[in-house]
């Protein structure tokens, strides 16, 4: 069952149970109130006609006439209804009523006094499917004990209680229809922002990330509406995230086994020469060498696999702290020069008129520097140097080599992308410099920016995001 018919349900329940509960509440008081006041009239009507009756013979009386019973039941026709009766102790006298009263009938019933009027008792009772009113005023008159009944037919009154009862229900009942029908409307409407969720939630399931909700209402469900389009956002940005990661990664590995395959099967081949052929000392030896700078190669691929591998699940594990630029740099320049070298090339450091302050991931950032520096000493030539240096914001490594065509640039952080692939491999490189500086650079919330010319050089700048620009966005 749907949400809008469960409330629409439960609603027209709780009003028809509520409605009755009112209607016949309202009909009990209204009937107490019907009673009572017809109580009052008939017993002052009783009262008064004994009142007439008492006078009349206290008058008699006055005038010297013979009392008897005779003239006692004379008089009382005189003042009261036919829908009274006159007994004597407990024996009917007159009657024109179609009924027979007796005092027991006050004896077994739930007897009352009328108010004001403690000499008058009534009680309601049945005489088959007549609802009546009994009223009875006891009298003595001359040592005889006498009792007037007298009575009043409420069928119609119970009638016509019925009948506002029936109404009230049939009323109560088209008003109930008539706002369930209202109300399932109006809830449906109310409800429509979350099927909308609903269509939204199935299409963005179904793999179209781009879907949102529309936002209709600034009420709690336009907040709800809202929310969903802030996650949807961060799941299709999540989503797509991974979807490069894993290009990236796909990539990254296609691209290691093409690299891999070249050297092991040259590595194979010349192992398989040195085993089943006889050859030269002077091939022998080079073949050796072969192998050893082969292996070396690989060692260093496979390390700088591992070091990229680990960067991509790095973010949020970093402890960042503020470091004076130029003794990073001067941190940089003796790890480069402490491992063994061919070409020598002069490392140097640009100093500025005033402390530059680096935030950042010490190791990381090293390792940036170190990088950088390998590429660039790769492109230079025997006798040239590298620069270090840093301003606001930046740190950069700038060489003097063979530069790189514009239209290279923007391959360069791509992991195993060479621009002179025979050169980089004879100098020991792998291609995954610049992809582990982008990593890098992409734990720093920073961007690498490089400027290259050919024969004249090249520049590769980390650039930090800004204080106050990044509090802004």
């Amino acid at each position: 069952m749907k949400l809008v018919t469960k409330i629409s349900v439960a609603a027209t329940v709780s009003l028809l149970l509520f409605s009755q509960i009112i209607l016949w509440y309202l009909l009990f008081q209204s009937n107490q109130t019907m009673m009572e006041n017809k109580v009052k009239v008939e017993g002052e009507k009783l009262e008064h006609s004994y009142r007439q009756l008492d006078e009349l013979l206290k008058k008699a009386g006055r005038m010297g006439m013979q009392m008897n019973t005779s003239v006692f039941i004379s008089c009382f026709r005189e003042f009261f209804e036919i829908r009274t009766a006159l007994y004597q102790e407990e024996k009917e006298v007159w009657n024109m009523t179609p009924y027979e009263f007796s005092t027991e009938l006050f004896w077994d019933s739930d007897i009352k006094e009328v108010p004001d009027m403690p000499d008058i008792l009534y009680v309601q009772t049945k005489a088959g499917k007549t609802n009546l009113l009994l009223m009875e005023r006891s009298v003595e008159y001359q040592g005889e004990k006498y009792q007037i009944f007298q009575y009043q037919d409420l069928t119609e009154i119970y009638s016509r209680l019925r009948d506002l009862f029936l109404q009230g229900i049939l009323l109560s009942g088209i008003l109930i229809l008539v706002m369930n029908v209202a109300l399932y409307g109006i809830v449906k409407r109310i409800l429509k922002p979350f099927y909308d969720l609903k269509r939204t939630a199935n299409i963005i399931s179904d793999g179209k990330y781009e879907e949102r909700a529309k936002i209709c209402t600034k009420d709690e469900i336009g907040e709800v509406s809202e929310s969903f389009n802030k996650m949807a956002e961060k799941v299709q940005d999540h989503i797509k995230e991974l979807s490069d990661l894993n290009e990236s990664q796909r990539q990254m590995m296609g691209s290691l086994a093409h690299e891999l395959r070249t050297p092991m099967t040259a590595i194979q081949g010349y192992a398989e020469t040195l085993l089943r052929v006889r050859i030269s000392e002077e091939r022998r030896v080079r073949a050796l060498q072969y192998i050893e700078s082969e292996s070396k190669r690989l060692s260093r691929l496979s390390q700088k696999m591992l070091e990229l591998t680990g960067l991509y699940h790095a973010e949020g594990t970093l402890t960042f702290e503020t470091y004076d630029a130029e003794q990073l740099l001067g941190e940089a320049k003796e790890i480069f020069q402490a491992q063994p070298k061919q070409k020598k090339i002069e490392i140097k450091i640009r100093k500025g008129l005033e402390k530059i302050w680096i935030t950042g991931e010490k190791d990381l950032l090293l390792t940036f520097l170190i990088n950088c520096m390998e590429n660039a000493y790769r492109a230079s030539e025997e006798g040239s140097f590298i620069l270090l240096g840093a301003e606001k914001n930046k740190i950069w490594v700038q060489d003097f080599g063979i530069g790189i065509a514009k239209e290279e640039i923007g391959k360069l952080t791509e992991a195993f992308y060479m621009a002179d692939r025979s050169r980089s491999r004879k100098e020991g490189g792998a291609g995954l410099g610049l992809a582990l500086c982008e990593q890098i650079a992409r734990l720093h919330h920073a961007r690498i920016e490089i400027e290259s010319e050919e024969g004249k050089g090249s520049t590769v700048t980390l650039v930090f995001e800004e204080k106050g620009k990044e509090e802004s966005d």
